[in-house]
């Protein structure tokens, strides 16, 4: 597929796919013509880099996901090593899930969110409870 094609089917922008290719992310073929060809391989990487990018993952991390993906052989060494990595990245967003849901419970908390507009400074301090509780562990 063409680039136009990749673009259309995965709703990724061609600036994006650029991108991509340049910070060494996706390396599509190249004709005589020099366009760049992708193949069925490729948009499916693709939408796993989008997956990751979507969800804040930075592209140095999108990078150490993809290479080991991409391994097709690999020696007890590379499986250790993979293993290592993602059972880190699974407990560093099992850490951001938790944050977030901290979160979602301050915004809950909010006075203005609440029915009740009795007492607005006790609903305010036990929202900055909450607050304080959360950057003293990101901090």
């Amino acid at each position: 597929m063409k680039i136009n094609e990749v673009s259309k089917k995965l709703s990724l922008p061609i600036s994006t796919l650029h991108y991509y290719e340049r910070v060494g992310l996706i390396i599509p073929s190249r004709g005589q013509n020099n366009y760049r060809y992708y193949t069925e391989e490729d948009c499916s990487n693709l939408m796993l880099i989008s997956i990751m990018k979507n969800f804040g993952f930075a592209i140095q991390e999108i990078k150490d996901v993809m290479k080991r993906y991409a391994v097709t052989d690999p020696t007890e060494e590379v499986v250790c090593d993979a293993k290592n990595f993602f059972e880190n990245k699974i407990e560093t967003l099992k850490m951001r899930i938790a944050e977030h849901n901290e979160v979602i419970k301050i915004i809950e908390s909010l006075p203005i969110l609440s029915k009740d507009r009795m007492d607005w400074n006790k609903k305010k301090a036990s929202t900055m409870e909450l607050a304080i509780a959360l950057y003293q562990k990101i901090h």
